[in-house]
């Protein structure tokens, strides 16, 4: 498929690296995965916001808190499958998978997103922070027409707590996904990135760059650099 292999490839070639340490992971760390609850939210807000650098400058810290829960409540919002990973019980990991093959729309957190967004818009202060996110989500939606073939899934979140990273984590979340895709029978897959992330992770675990984009315009990422987006695909 367009150079894509089943995920079924994916997972094989996985399965002969080692997926994750859990000697490094856990060092007395409990490590488990189980499906999102309510009381997970906080935390999770809290490390998107951290990972994108959306609330760190603003003065209207509570307001700009709200970018974190109205993304979060978005990506559950589109998916078929949320899986959150946790140490000793607390959530170090988020893992939202959207089965494009059927309709994915919880009313319920669109509209918990809904309304975690509204101050946001309305705050003066992060008018230019909201402006290059406008950018960002309309280029990452265009840049999908740049996709040969239609794709089975998307992964509308990968993300874990800045602590936790280069720990393993983030490589048993994308094998979790790659057995939820052997499971229900999804031979291909997509993800967005951008370089606010470690998108060079998703090379690493042998995924391929299907297309890499810089924003239009004046937006730049929380390092100052141009902002730029990949879409990443099984290989």
């Amino acid at each position: 498929m367009g150079g894509i292999k089943s995920v079924g490839a994916v997972t094989a070639s996985f399965a002969r690296r080692p997926f994750i340490n859990l000697k490094k992971v856990q060092s007395s760390s409990r490590l488990e995965l189980r499906p999102f609850c309510k009381n997970d939210a906080r935390i999770l807000a809290t490390i998107i916001n951290e990972t994108w650098g959306f609330s760190s400058s603003a003065k209207n810290q509570w307001v700009a808190e709200l970018f974190g829960y109205a993304y979060l409540y978005y990506n559950i919002a589109k998916s078929s499958s949320v899986i959150v990973a946790t140490l000793n019980g607390v959530p170090a990991g988020c893992l939202c998978i959207a089965d494009l093959r059927q309709k994915n729309t919880n009313i319920f957190y669109l509209l918990k997103a809904f309304f975690k967004i509204l101050p946001i818009l309305f705050c003066r202060e992060l008018k230019s922070q909201v402006e290059g996110w406008k950018k960002f989500f309309k280029e990452t939606k265009n840049q999908e027409k740049d996709l040969t073939h239609p794709y089975d899934a998307e992964i509308k979140l990968l993300i874990t707590g800045k602590d936790f990273r280069g720990k393993g984590l983030g490589r048993k979340l994308l094998t979790t996904a790659c057995q939820y895709f052997d499971k229900n029978n999804i031979f291909s897959f997509f993800l967005h990135t951008d370089t606010e992330c470690s998108y060079k992770f998703y090379e690493a675990m042998g995924l391929t760059c299907l297309s890499k984009k810089i924003v239009d315009g004046s937006a730049s990422d929380k390092f100052g650099n141009p902002w730029e987006i990949f879409i990443y695909g099984g290989n």
